[in-house]
């Protein structure tokens, strides 16, 4: 019986190791949304390192967490990659015109 319970605290902290990489991914995430609107163009390094993360917290236990830093980083890659064209109204393109 005693080894159950090392196991399930075991389980447990992989758990939560994979909730706080899955919680970095979307936190990254997130500022890949914002970094646009600053002017800076397109950051593809933080969704890289998003989707990094969210694969390391699914491998961990937190499923749906992270799925959706995996999807969110995406989505935040594709809109900064939008913007950096100009595709996105209101935003002017990032890259030099000659």
């Amino acid at each position: 019986m005693a080894n159950d319970s090392g196991g399930a605290a075991r389980r447990g902290m992989k758990r939560t190791a994979g909730a706080v990489s899955s919680g970095g991914g979307i936190l990254l995430a997130i500022v890949g949304f914002v970094v646009p609107f600053i002017g800076n163009g397109a950051s593809i390094a933080l969704g890289g390192f998003g989707i990094v993360l969210g694969i390391a917290g699914y491998t961990l236990g937190a499923r749906r967490l992270g799925t959706a830093a995996v999807l969110l980083c995406v989505l935040a890659m594709f809109f900064g990659l939008a913007a950096s064209q100009g595709f996105v109204p209101g935003m002017e393109s990032f890259t030099p015109r000659e």
